[in-house]
């Protein structure tokens, strides 16, 4: 494999961020802060976009008219077709799970008698 020679601005990213002066740790963490938040941006706009073209697709009974043609895609044998035709009129979904309760730690005690049994139990089982 050939080597070739580092830039400098690729050294200068390899400097770890605690060897960084206090200023430039900030510099980077804002420009991070940003693309991010410029992404989840995107993401919204694209997905209300989606949204907004499946609700006129319905109001113009086009998503009717797919749902006929991916059946004789169907039953022509051709489901490559109709899968790509299912994507265009199955709406997006939001997976979201939620967790509800709390986590409860339980603390079991093992007496010496207990751990002598486990001994001879485990040895047992690793001798056949």
């Amino acid at each position: 494999m050939a080597k070739r020679k580092m830039s400098e601005n690729s050294l200068k990213n390899l400097k770890p961020m605690s060897e960084r002066p206090q200023s430039e740790r900030i510099e980077i963490a804002r420009k991070g802060a940003q693309k991010t938040n410029q992404i989840r941006r995107e993401k919204r706009k694209r997905e209300h976009m989606l949204s907004d073209l499946f609700e006129l697709l319905d109001k113009e009974g086009i998503i009717d008219g797919t749902i006929e043609s991916i059946k004789k895609e169907v039953e022509c044998g051709v489901i490559k077709n109709a899968i790509e035709l299912l994507k265009l009129v199955k709406p997006n979904e939001l997976q979201e799970q939620r967790l509800t309760g709390a986590l409860d730690i339980q603390k079991e005690y093992i007496l010496p008698a207990e751990v002598e049994q486990f001994k001879e139990h485990y040895k047992q089982a690793v001798e056949g």
